[in-house]
């Protein structure tokens, strides 16, 4: 029923911004980090770790090797005001972040905003397998195979900080729905898809209704209130 709510309601809805965010956004961005002149959000995937399925096969689906854990992934893009603008949820835990990327459009939505307005989105080195103007990305090691910096070390600096956006997105999410942390219930009926849309329905509704936000105190200091003016 939260669900079925929600996923119409105008403060809760997951969408991409006008064209007047957008350049708000990027303002906000501005502000914050001057030699990143475009930017209205930023993007990274998340995983949640998830039951050992029952046969060998499920479990390929969702098992990295790097970490030797079983998970589901995630990957969602916020916003300066605390929100998430472009979400895609309960893949397989074998995904990289750039195919659920493809997978999702999110990459097409990506480029419909830069394409109306100019504005990009900052990314990690994990989205480098896409080349696009629509997305500024963030390089663990800024030189290339020849020596050369694949973007000014100050604007790359200023890129990573960005970063910190989406993992304070991710930090949010987790600390208001605690139990994201625990392992979820392996099923194939649909639960663990229904739940995770539900949290993010409820974190963006949060977001708009509540504003006691990470994300929105450190880019958006105008949205603060004075709590004395509601004790009346």
């Amino acid at each position: 029923m939260i669900v079925k709510v929600l996923l119409t309601h105008e403060d809760a809805v997951v969408r991409l911004p006008t064209a007047d965010e957008a350049t708000l956004f990027a303002t906000m961005i501005n502000q914050k980090y001057p030699l990143i002149t475009n930017c209205w959000g930023a993007m990274d995937g998340l995983k949640l770790t998830l039951q050992r399925a029952g046969n060998e096969t499920q479990q390929n689906n969702f098992y990295n090797g790097w970490t030797h854990e079983h998970y589901v992934t995630n990957l969602f893009l916020f916003s300066p005001d605390g929100k998430i603008r472009c979400s895609y949820f309960n893949a397989p835990g074998v995904l990289h972040d750039s195919t659920m990327a493809i997978w999702s459009s999110i990459y097409d939505q990506i480029e419909t905003v830069y394409r109306d307005t100019g504005k990009k989105v900052v990314v990690d080195s994990a989205f480098a397998s896409k080349k696009s103007n629509a997305m500024l990305k963030s390089h663990q090691n800024n030189v290339d195979a020849n020596g050369n910096p694949r973007q000014r070390f100050g604007m790359n600096r200023q890129a990573t900080s960005i970063r910190q956006l989406s993992e304070w997105g991710m930090r949010c999410l987790q600390g208001s729905f605690p139990r994201i942390k625990d392992k979820f219930r392996y099923e194939e009926k649909g639960e663990r898809k229904l739940i995770l849309q539900m949290i993010v329905l409820l974190y963006n509704f949060r977001a708009s209704k509540v504003g006691q936000n990470q994300i929105a105190s450190v880019y958006m200091p105008y949205l603060h209130r004075n709590a004395n003016r509601y004790a009346m």
